[in-house]
């Protein structure tokens, strides 16, 4: 029998049998972490720039397009550069956003567990993210990756309600383990 993490073992009921956990570790979620400050920083400066420049010479060329009757230049020409600004400060808002986002360690499981009675998943914190018991395990949808894991959930159409497990090193383990208990 496996020894249980510190984060889980408060959690475990007695007479439950831990059969498989992982821990993501700080450097996974470091590598994880697509905030990247500097860069999305620097493409939201630049971003904002070229808007503010796009508006500022659209304005100017429409003052000047309405002292003269050239309406076939004011109708194509002023709505894309109404459609460029509103994209170039959308990416500016996406791109602060990302920026001011959760850091994953806040937003991720951090400790993944197979018990005899339930799948759990932990936050750094200690707070149960997600859990799943033994009889409502449906199987496993396909995906394309070596470090993901997602368990259906009986009744469950749609996946919303599926248990997800991400950036674990060992899915091939944590299946196992996972068609063992359900079986």
């Amino acid at each position: 029998m496996t020894t249980p993490h510190a984060l889980l073992a408060p959690h475990l009921a007695p007479g439950e049998t831990l059969l498989w956990q992982e821990a993501i570790t700080d450097e996974r979620f470091a590598q994880a972490d697509m905030r990247e400050p500097l860069k999305n920083g620097l493409l939201a400066l630049g971003a904002a720039i070229l808007g503010l420049w796009f508006a500022y010479w659209g304005i100017l060329q429409l003052i000047d397009l309405l002292q003269k009757p050239d309406y076939l230049t004011l109708s194509f020409g002023a709505p894309v550069v109404i459609v460029l600004v509103i994209v170039l400060f959308w990416f500016v808002y996406m791109s602060i956003r990302r920026i001011t986002g959760p850091a994953p360690e806040e937003v991720l499981p951090a400790l993944y567990a197979v018990t005899s009675a339930r799948l759990i998943a932990l936050k750094k914190d200690g707070n149960i993210a997600d859990e799943l018991p033994v009889p409502l395990i449906d199987g496993f949808a396909d995906l394309e990756s070596d470090t993901e894991l997602l368990v259906k959930k009986q009744g469950d159409e749609t996946g919303d309600d599926a248990f997800y497990m991400v950036m674990i090193e060992d899915a091939d383990a944590a299946r196992t383990a996972i068609t063992a208990v359900a079986s």
